[in-house]
């Protein structure tokens, strides 16, 4: 029996709940942030920027891919 291919291609990409999910384990006190790559996202930037604020948090493009939640 030989190797199962390589399944990284396949993988669903990341909604809101899993979003919520990195800033609830990452938010614990005052200060907190969490850096996130917005091309693992099913999301564009913008929508993910949107969700960000309307929930209360600073949301900036820290890189072309990547957003920073404080």
């Amino acid at each position: 029996m030989g190797l199962s291919p390589k399944h990284y291609a396949n993988r669903p990409k990341l909604d809101l709940e899993d979003l919520n999910q990195v800033l609830n384990a990452n938010f614990n006190e005052p200060g907190d942030t969490a850096t996130i790559d917005a091309d693992k996202y099913a999301l564009s930037t913008e929508e993910l920027i949107a969700a960000g604020t309307e929930a209360g948090y600073t949301v900036e493009k820290s890189s072309e891919n990547m957003l920073k939640f404080s």
